[in-house]
């Protein structure tokens, strides 16, 4: 513009102030359309890693045409952070286990012999326990008082409640790698079916 004679731009302090405002507006933006795209744009690994976790919560808690779940055991055996044996409705003898080493779930039926669950894992996908890496099982009493794990024998019969939280994923988990995590929780209730 010219006033007086003279050209009056802007001066280097009014530049420097629009630079930032328009970053800040920007990284404003960002933090707002980042969790707004993973609402439209599911990765084909977060997808898998959400039907492997649903699968297995599936499997362990309601069961499968091989064995049925915890929701119909007859009686628990044995109990840990990491593994449950239990008497299923049909008199199996049903052993889940979480492998600290694979990350991975296995089921053993009447001893026929340990089978990885679910029998599909996509490439790099991994679980562990939701708050505690090597937690997957924690145990509950009539009074919702939570029980040590291992659970002593003489306190199996007072199981009454199970709670199971994993974590699934794959890579590092991170979208933004077109990873895959979720984090998931179910219980049951113990009712001894006879």
């Amino acid at each position: 513009m010219i006033k007086d004679g003279y050209i009056k731009g802007h001066t280097l302090v009014e530049l420097v102030i629009v630079i930032v405002a328009v970053s800040v507006m920007a990284v404003g933006a960002v933090v707002f359309f980042i969790p707004l795209a993973n609402l439209f744009f599911v990765s084909p690994r977060q997808a898998a890693v959400e039907y492997i976790g649903q699968d297995i919560l599936d499997i362990i808690i309601e069961g499968d045409s091989k064995a049925k779940g915890l929701k119909f055991s007859k009686a628990i055996s044995a109990a840990s952070a990491t593994q449950i044996t239990y008497i299923d409705a049909d008199a199996k003898t049903v052993v889940i286990r979480w492998d600290q080493a694979t990350l991975k779930f296995y089921r053993n039926i009447n001893s026929a012999g340990e089978v990885v669950v679910p029998k599909v894992y996509t490439g790099g996908t991994r679980i562990q326990g939701k708050t505690t890496a090597n937690v997957i099982f924690r145990f509950f009493d009539a009074s919702g008082a939570e029980i040590s794990s291992p659970v002593a024998a003489g306190s199996l019969l007072s199981v009454k409640r199970i709670k199971m939280e994993i974590s699934v994923y794959t890579g590092g988990g991170l979208i933004k790698n077109f990873d895959g995590k979720v984090n998931l929780t179910t219980g049951t209730e113990i009712k001894v079916f006879s």
